[in-house]
């Protein structure tokens, strides 16, 4: 279990660390600083490798997603740091299922970030994707069914070109909430500029907190 408030009295006394990364290189090792951040924080021998988070404690997928929470805007970290603890303090009664619809829900967020910024071409396949990642959110399909389908290959491809505004390093398969929100950090830049990254980064880490925050709210009161 995630000890929220450990996290918030970091946050409130100064020694919480915040280390924006420059690209979405999740399994690189971070630089040390002088106080933890929000992922060593959770769990203190992540500062090396990320993955070292038990499972029972966290989900790979969500504490790889969680790098990003250092690159939103300066003026709203505190506040994302604090609602984050909150939320992070209750998914251990997260059912597997319920920890699927999270993940997939997590993901329509990144690509409904990339559909604002991308061609006509991306859009669609952003679109698919969405389409696809609700289903799973609704409990109308899973994992296996959408491989078997063949449109996920289709569409992923078609967002995933190898050129400089849409490129990220290889992510495994289970962390594509991560992969496709650094992606869309590209996609601003590349469409609008640098400038406009923290503020899109902003408005994806407070939808990833909304779904995640949706599914416990629905295994606790039921």
């Amino acid at each position: 279990m995630i000890d929220g408030t450990k996290i918030i009295e970091l946050l409130e006394s100064g020694k919480l660390g915040r280390k924006p990364l420059g690209h979405g290189f999740a399994f690189m090792m971070r630089e040390q600083g002088d106080h933890p951040d929000l992922i060593e924080a959770i769990w203190p021998n992540s500062r090396s490798n990320i993955l070292a988070i038990p499972p029972d404690i966290m989900q790979r997928w969500l504490a790889v997603l969680l790098l990003l929470w250092n690159n939103g805007t300066e003026e709203k970290w505190s506040e994302q740091i604090r609602r984050t603890a909150q939320i992070l303090g209750r998914v251990h009664v997260l059912t597997p299922r319920a920890w699927r619809r999270c993940d997939f829900a997590c993901r329509s967020v990144a690509l409904s970030e990339m559909y604002k910024y991308g061609t006509p071409e991306e859009q669609e396949a952003c679109g698919t994707l969405i389409s696809i990642c609700n289903t799973v959110v609704a409990d109308k399909a899973d994992e296996e069914s959408i491989k078997e389908e063949g449109f996920w290959d289709k569409a992923e491809g078609r967002i995933s070109g190898m050129h400089s505004r849409s490129y990220e390093p290889d992510y495994p398969e289970w962390s594509k909430a991560a992969k496709w929100s650094w992606q869309a950090t590209n996609w601003v830049a590349a469409a609008v500029s640098k400038e406009w990254v923290p503020a899109a980064v902003d408005r994806m880490i407070e939808a990833h907190l909304d779904a995640i925050e949706k599914e416990v709210r629905r295994v606790e009161t039921t």
